[in-house]
């Protein structure tokens, strides 16, 4: 094969720092280049299809440190809660599948030209936005709505 080895062209959406209502398509443990394993949580953002960042990565519960183990619990527990997940840690991921919940797209810290997606606690929504009367909300950056549900590939 020749340069390129079949390429398919694919558009993406770099997301601008905000927050987004998104649902989450899969979980699975991924690891670094150099072998760190990590939880690689996929969310699809709602009205922008292809949008990247696309994924929240969380690190292990550190074994030492007092201080880096709170702030690990303090960021798991904002997880479950945005995405309203029981409070536990586990490896069955398939639960949680469509779950609609709030992220934060921010640039990188040592990194600017990247983003990364953040979980984000909204206490002043319903528990489940898909109830009847649940406020429909709208992309932050203006786009399109679409039928959001229907988007997530099940």
């Amino acid at each position: 094969m020749g340069f390129g080895h079949g390429y398919q062209p694919r558009e993406s959406v770099k997301l601008p720092t905000g927050e987004y209502e998104a649902a989450i398509t899969g979980a699975r443990f991924e690891q670094t280049k150099n072998g760190t394993p990590y939880l690689a949580v996929y969310v699809q953002i709602k009205g922008i299809k292809g949008a990247r960042p696309n994924c929240m990565m969380f690190y292990d519960r550190p074994y030492t440190g007092k201080a880096e183990q709170e702030r690990w619990d303090e960021k798991w527990t904002e997880f479950c809660d945005a995405f309203q997940l029981p409070r536990n840690v586990t490896e069955d991921f398939s639960s949680w599948h469509g779950k609609r919940g709030w992220v934060k797209c921010l640039p990188q810290k040592t990194n600017p030209e990247f983003s990364r997606l953040y979980p984000v606690v909204k206490r002043d929504l319903p528990q489940d936005s898909s109830q009847e009367g649940a406020p429909d909300y709208t992309p932050v950056d203006g786009g399109e709505a679409d039928s959001f549900p229907e988007d997530i590939p099940f």
